[in-house]
């Protein structure tokens, strides 16, 4: 079987939903390794070209990890296998390509995805509307394959960088956003603050970070900016999704008022939002010198707590709390109607801003970082085929959030305090800003 061959068998698949879907019932690991050994059971050449074909562009990456496994026990013998190999080297999902890669490298595969790439006119992740960011080894092997099939065929390279400008994130729009000079800051404390309700060891110890100069939205992305997100979404695909989301994903919101803060999104929603926007995450430490200062101040607006200054539970229900119990006795009370008012009075409310300008950094929602919890590195994770009950425990799929909510007491509102969430946790207490680095 021919590389063409491979081609057609791809493009019979795309236009067939029972040859993709009736690998996609179950558990997809189960369905992968009897994809695999009913293929090498039949040992006929049409068996084989229907599974890489499915390899090609199955939406999931078990299954397309697993058709990798047998093309590199093939691909001594089987052309089309060798260049499957190559186009699966530019797989968005690393454990997809990785395999890929190595398994060129023992073949000898250097140029074999041309030949798909000439058939087809398109990426395998075009193919997939699954094109997540890649390590920079896949990055180099497709601008070396672009390179070629532009020497030959400059007109579908036109087409495919028409294609791609047209998708490709906007420059960040800076108005609504304050730039936050850069230089040594230092974040945390040197002790905790009394905190009779809740744990803030993770405000300690000081340390002095360096943070070059970057933008900050001057307030929490709103519902209705969200909503502009999905529209896209639903125009374009998932083009602007983090390459770890699952391929089933839905991006949603909770409900609420069109100026008041998104809620209800998980990690990969405010990652994604921010890809189409132009911008990123803030880190943990770029959050932290936005909301405190170059002074290094305890609450946005200064060193003293001041319950009016922010919206929190002690502002919201008008008095002092004085017992863990008392916090839970008064959501659980009160928890609909709180989070109705705080979502009310958000775009009037003063949200203790900043000399900068940079509102609502203590209460109204915690706020989404691209830092682990753990040990404040950005996020990278690699869980896509895992659900949050199967994450749960796992360290590196924990993300700093920050800030407080309108649920929270006053020493959970210190900018220096930390507090960890899985990245596939929903909560109308947490909502995200996004951040500008400069070139």
């Amino acid at each position: 079987m021919s590389p063409g061959g491979l081609a057609s068998a791809v493009q019979r698949a795309l236009v067939d939903p029972d040859a993709l879907a009736r690998w996609s019932d179950g558990d997809v690991r189960h369905a992968a390794a009897i994809l695999v050994d009913t293929t090498l059971a039949a040992g006929t050449e049409a068996a084989v070209q229907e599974t890489l074909a499915i390899g090609a562009v199955h939406p999931h990456p078990v299954i397309r990890r697993a058709v990798v496994e047998l093309a590199s026990r093939i691909a001594g013998t089987t052309p089309a296998a060798r260049a499957l190999l190559g186009w699966a080297a530019a797989d968005p999902d690393d454990d997809v390509a990785l395999p890929a890669l190595h398994a060129c490298r023992r073949h000898g595969i250097a140029e074999a995805e041309e030949e798909l790439f000439d058939q087809l006119h398109r990426a395998p992740s075009a193919l997939r509307g699954d094109p997540g960011p890649g390590a920079d080894a896949r990055r180099a092997l497709a601008a070396e394959t672009l390179a070629r099939v532009a020497e030959r065929d400059p007109g579908a390279l036109r087409s495919s960088l028409v294609a791609a400008e047209a998708l490709a994130p906007p420059e960040p729009d800076l108005d609504g956003m304050v730039r936050i000079e850069g230089g040594e800051v230092v974040l945390g404390l040197d002790e905790a603050p009394p905190a009779p309700l809740f744990d803030v060891d993770h405000v300690v110890p000081a340390r002095a970070v360096a943070v070059p100069p970057f933008w900050i939205d001057a307030a929490p992305v709103t519902n209705r900016q969200f909503d502009a997100f999905l529209a896209a979404v639903a125009e374009h695909g998932h083009v602007w999704c983090h390459h770890d989301e699952a391929p089933e994903r839905v991006h949603r919101r909770a409900p609420g008022p069109g100026d008041a803060p998104v809620t209800g999104v998980d990690w990969y929603d405010a990652s994604a939002y921010a890809a189409w926007a132009g911008k990123q995450l803030p880190s943990d430490a770029q959050w932290e010198r936005a909301a405190r200062g170059e002074e290094g101040r305890r609450y946005p607006w200064g060193d003293r707590f001041d319950a009016a200054r922010c919206i929190s539970l002690e502002s919201l229900t008008g008095a002092p709390l004085r017992s863990r119990a008392e916090v839970w006795e008064r959501r659980a009370e009160r928890d609909d109607e709180l989070w109705r008012a705080a979502m009310d009075a958000a775009a009037a409310h003063d949200g203790g801003a900043t000399p900068e300008g940079v509102r609502h950094m203590s209460g109204l929602v915690w706020e989404w970082t691209r830092s682990r919890f753990v040990d404040g590195a950005d996020a990278d994770p690699r869980y896509r085929a895992l659900d949050a009950r199967q994450l749960t425990g796992e360290w590196g799929a924990y993300v700093a959030i920050r800030g407080g909510s309108w649920g929270s007491a006053a020493e959970q509102l210190l900018p220096a305090y930390r507090a960890g969430r899985l990245l596939l946790a929903r909560s109308r207490e947490i909502g995200f800003r996004c951040v500008h680095e400069p070139l």
